[in-house]
């Protein structure tokens, strides 16, 4: 009893820690309390500061932002202050999970784990999976709500829908974006999907950049709303003549130029130890990276970036995503940040083992 007394005493104090820092930002950034997501806040409060982390001492503590109040709350009884209210999934974040406009916050748990599997769906199989596991976990509602017929997920280098029952493919009513997502590239998808009348779609805080032709799969009148303009780095030829956005973007040409010599750092790095490199095809591609296919290697990749962060002391933000393309192979981007944007982008093909 005393050890959880102290842990959620110290959940509390989290607590006020956390709502501080969140006023202080949607005040520096000119943000409405009104308007935040749960990707806002994961942004703000873990990505701007390494003290802060959704992830209570007490077992059933849980962590939520109400839309009510305006502020994060917290209960020492589970997810059941959330599920009061009125139902409404018609204008809901994703892990607003009861439609009630109480958005859940943890990172760990049997609900945290569930939402950030289900926010990184990328086929049928794995969307069937997570059934049982929301039954069990009372979010058979949400889990129907964000059916793949009519729901769009995003994630680094894949987007998926699935064909309905009825053999044609639905009109997309939700878009879902992979759990902390950094960049979307071209996802090589052929089919057209088309979103429904009033569907907008929000690139995510964490979105640095977005890469050639990568909503080049959607119909009719789009309107893309990018968060965060000056940290998301977005190439005139990922949104098509039929989108509306408010990004600002750049040539492929100037990043490419921008990019070169770093580029070349890193792929002297991904290179290394590789005593055979007949069968390594390296050349640029259309987003200004540098592209390196390594599926007919079989040696293990190595990396040393000691080299090429050295020569880059003024990184201030490294990204590496690792998506599935298929069943034999998968991409490996890394990217760097400094003040004014990407200063190094490269791909990588590889075998998966």
């Amino acid at each position: 009893m005393f050890i959880d007394k102290a842990n959620i005493s110290a959940d509390q104090q989290e607590l006020k820690n956390m709502n501080d820092l969140l006023s202080l930002t949607l005040v520096e950034k000119n943000l409405s309390a009104l308007d935040v997501d749960y990707d806002d806040i994961a942004y703000i409060l873990t990505d701007i500061s390494d003290q802060i982390s959704f992830r209570p001492r007490y077992k059933y503590g849980v962590y939520y932002f109400d839309k009510s109040t305006k502020k994060i709350e917290y209960s020492r009884d589970g997810i059941e202050p959330l599920k009061s209210g009125v139902v409404n999934f018609g204008n809901s974040t994703f892990e607003d999970l009861f439609g009630t406009g109480k958005i859940f916050l943890n990172e760990t748990g049997m609900f945290a784990d569930w939402v950030r599997d289900f926010r990184n769906i990328k086929n049928q199989n794995m969307y069937k999976a997570l059934n049982g596991r929301a039954v069990e976990l009372g979010l058979t509602s949400v889990y129907d709500a964000f059916n793949p017929e009519t729901t769009l997920f995003i994630s680094a280098s894949n987007a998926f829908n699935a064909v309905g029952k009825d053999g044609r493919r639905h009109e997309i009513e939700r878009v879902i974006f992979e759990r902390n997502i950094k960049s979307i590239f071209d996802p090589n998808i052929y089919e057209k999907y088309t979103l429904a009348e009033g569907v907008k779609i929000t690139i995510p805080r964490s979105v640095r950049y977005i890469g050639p032709n990568a909503f080049g799969y959607l119909l009719g009148d789009i309107e893309i709303n990018v968060k965060d303009r000056n940290n998301t780095l977005v190439l005139h030829s990922s949104l098509g003549v039929n989108v509306k956005s408010n990004a600002k973007k750049v040539d492929a040409s100037v990043l490419a130029a921008q990019n070169e010599a770093n580029n070349a750092l890193i792929s002297g790095a991904i290179l290394e130890g590789f005593l055979d490199r007949s069968d390594i095809a390296v050349y640029d591609d259309a987003s200004g990276a540098l592209f390196m296919d390594l599926t007919k290697v079989d040696a293990e990749m190595k990396l040393n970036l000691a080299p090429f962060q050295a020569a880059n002391p003024d990184i201030t933000g490294f990204v590496a995503d690792i998506s599935s393309a298929g069943d034999s192979v998968r991409i490996v981007s890394f990217m760097a940040f400094n003040n004014e944007g990407i200063i190094a982008f490269v791909k990588i093909k590889v075998k998966v083992k």
